[in-house]
């Protein structure tokens, strides 16, 4: 029996039907809850009260557990059906607490203990409840949905495959790809709900369709695992455009007449056509980054811009998009002034083409790598993108003072 404060207990209506609701569960790994309610008379009056079965058995142990994804599997099934009102008259019923201390180990399979937690979406009392280490980030606002639980099963899931827990789990879930993680496990550790996979069974097999046997005709969702954060690809078409069309266009209209030195050859190609077109790129770089309010980054610092932009860099504590963009930019940085000074060198027209298109599949494939889940993307950012990112990462470090 769970018995709980009156504090935190619904109104007596919400009470009464949550207890009729948790007796209606029916499922092999869902501790089966026998009656539910609160106490009017004794030394417990006004308290909450979960009855429920025996479940012999002990929490996961502490130690990698390689099949920890099919033991999970029913788990996630019983949660999605949960999600789906399966019991409960279709109104979606979160758990709120999934970790391994709910978690017993029995004869036929882990079982889900601690229903105690449970509410209905149709509630307006969403105490915060939980363990930290297993928490999404949105439960902190007291409102929630089965994404939360969503994300408690995967950061589950994640300590029983390491067998970490505590401190060592936060690192876990800190840099999930790292520490070699199943993408269905890496998913459900996004901080944005809506970018997790809809269901638990997503997340433990990347399939995410809810078991119909409980729900009648109901469509099962689809989800496919990503490697990574999806980014549009407009960004890059566009800085191709912006870059590579001037470098197409200068050996074409650009190069100055050859009575002229050298040195002098980029002011006389811009006093030229190629002057409209290099004007006209330079609007667009601009307009580019008026649109996505980085219009004073583009200003100041462009290929930091880019950066910023290629990689998609909305949180400043998005480690891995912080590498991209810096990589990004500092290739950048390295090809423009390729080009520049091939031009004003003299060098042959058609090296100033090669290398702006050489520096925007650069771009191309640090944007790439850096989206990639899982340490092949990194080992490829690391490896081949060192040089470019002190390039990139030191005056960015200098100018915030020290802070990355």
């Amino acid at each position: 029996m769970k018995v709980i404060r009156p504090k935190v207990l619904p109104d007596s209506d919400e009470v009464r039907r949550r207890g009729q609701w948790l007796v209606r569960i029916d499922h092999p790994a869902l501790v089966r809850v026998t009656r539910g309610g609160r106490f009017t008379a004794g030394a417990l009056a006004g308290w909450g009260f979960v009855e429920m079965d025996l479940v012999e058995g002990e929490p996961p142990p502490i130690r990698p557990i390689g099949n920890a994804l099919h033991l999970l599997e029913p788990v996630g099934e019983g949660l999605d059906l949960l999600h789906a009102g399966a019991w409960s008259d279709g109104v979606p019923l979160v758990h709120r607490d999934v970790k391994p201390g709910n978690l017993l180990v029995t004869d036929s399979g882990l079982v889900l203990v601690d229903p105690s937690t449970m509410r209905g979406l149709d509630t307006t009392d969403l105490t915060r409840v939980g363990t930290p280490a297993y928490l999404a980030p949105e439960v902190v606002t007291g409102r929630f949905g089965p994404l939360a639980d969503v994300y408690s099963l995967a950061a589950t899931a994640a300590a029983m495959l390491t067998g970490t827990r505590g401190a060592g789990l936060a690192e876990v879930i800190a840099d999930p790809e790292g520490h070699g993680l199943p993408a269905g496990v890496v998913a459900g550790l996004r901080d944005a709900p809506e970018r997790r996979p809809p269901t638990c069974g997503a997340v433990l097999t990347g399939e995410g369709r809810i078991p119909t046997g409980l729900l009648g005709d109901v469509a099962p969702l689809e989800w496919v695992p990503e490697d990574g954060p999806r980014q549009p690809r407009w960004p890059l078409l566009a800085l191709g455009l912006i870059v590579g069309v001037p470098a197409v266009a200068w050996p074409v209209v650009g190069q100055a007449p050859a009575e002229q030195a050298p040195a002098t050859q980029l002011p006389a190609g811009l006093d030229g056509p190629f002057g409209v077109v290099v004007a006209v790129s330079v609007l667009a770089h601009l307009l580019v980054h008026v649109v996505t309010g980085r219009a004073g980054l583009g200003l100041l610092a462009p290929p930091w811009a880019w950066g910023d932009l290629l990689a998609g860099l909305d949180d400043p504590d998005d480690r891995r998009g912080r590498w991209t963009a810096d990589v990004i930019a500092g290739l950048l940085v390295l090809g423009v002034g390729a080009v520049v000074a091939l031009v004003s060198q003299g060098a042959p027209p058609w090296l100033v083409p090669v290398v702006a298109g050489a520096t925007v599949a650069g771009a191309a494939l640090a944007r790439r790598a850096g989206a990639v889940a899982g340490r092949a993307g990194r080992a490829v950012v690391w490896v081949l993108g060192l040089p470019a990112w002190l390039l990139g990462a030191l005056p960015r470090v200098l100018v915030s003072g020290g802070r990355r």
